[in-house]
């Protein structure tokens, strides 16, 4: 893991999540570049702004992300390089395509429990950028803590077989961090797995078979409370999605279960587009 971005509004969800993310440069030596994505108001209508004017919007963004450059120099005592960046335009667009033009290795964003207004624009921006990011993004929730990575739970839908991307970050995180891989395959009551999935599932064993795993077959129909079943009865420390191979999360993102899925599991989530 060579580059972390990490985006941020300089509120404390933001915050949690920046030192989530020096937490794993620390580990892995990643530079981490900070992102604040401003955007200019524009007037509705005949409705004149009387709010602020640019240049006191990109003096006071300015001015934020160099404080906080500034300070988590000084916090990373050597261990890693930051560096930080200002972007106009729509958050979740500019993320994406600043993710992309510094071939970022991972997106680490704060999320927050859809309770409130501001919560909900919060869960907006992340969500958009769950689907459209093609850079694996990691979201903490508000009262995650860094811990010592040992239990990452995957979700995994055996009818898709796995690509070698998720393959070789999983193998580079478990490398990494030392960690186990727990492979949960969530089957309806009636789904009974087919040759494809007895394919995806040996295609599995062996992009997995030099680092510790197991694979564990489930049933139900809620398939996010069996995840955070799961996640309880394993002690899982991180959970992984595949948006597009996994066929529920294929419909949960047009669905509004996105967000119990994305908001309210209690550990950091890692989705990976394959």
């Amino acid at each position: 893991m060579k580059t972390i971005l990490v985006p941020t509004d300089f509120s404390g969800v933001a915050n949690n999540a920046l030192e989530y993310a020096m937490a794993l440069a620390s580990g892995s030596g990643a530079e981490i570049v900070i992102l604040n994505v401003y955007h200019m108001p524009v007037p509705a209508g005949e409705m004149p702004l009387a709010l602020v004017s640019p240049q006191e919007i990109v003096g006071h963004s300015t001015e934020r992300i160099e404080e906080l450059e500034s300070a988590m120099r000084i916090m990373s005592q050597g261990k890693f390089h930051v560096r930080s960046l200002l972007r106009q335009g729509f958050a979740a667009e500019e993320i994406v395509s600043v993710a992309k033009e510094i071939n970022a290795d991972l997106v680490v964003m704060g999320r927050k429990g859809a309770t409130s207004s501001v919560a909900v624009l919060v869960g907006s921006v992340a969500t958009a950028v769950l689907r459209k990011s093609k850079t694996p993004v990691l979201t903490i929730p508000s009262k995650a803590r860094f811990k010592p990575v040992k239990n990452i739970a995957l979700a995994f839908d055996y009818n898709n077989e796995p690509g070698d991307q998720v393959t070789e970050l999983l193998k580079s995180l478990a490398k990494l961090f030392k960690a186990q891989i727990q492979v949960v395959n969530i089957v309806g009551p009636e789904e009974i797995p087919g040759m494809q999935a007895a394919i995806a599932g040996v295609r599995l064993e062996d992009g997995l078979a030099t680092i510790p795993h197991q694979l564990h077959f489930k049933e139900g129909e809620d398939v996010v409370h069996e995840l955070r079943k799961f996640i309880r009865v394993n002690q899982s420390d991180w959970l992984v999605m595949i948006p597009h191979t996994y066929n529920f999360l294929n419909n949960l993102f047009h669905k509004s279960i996105t967000r119990q899925a994305a908001f309210h599991i209690e550990i950091p989530l890692l989705t990976i587009h394959d």
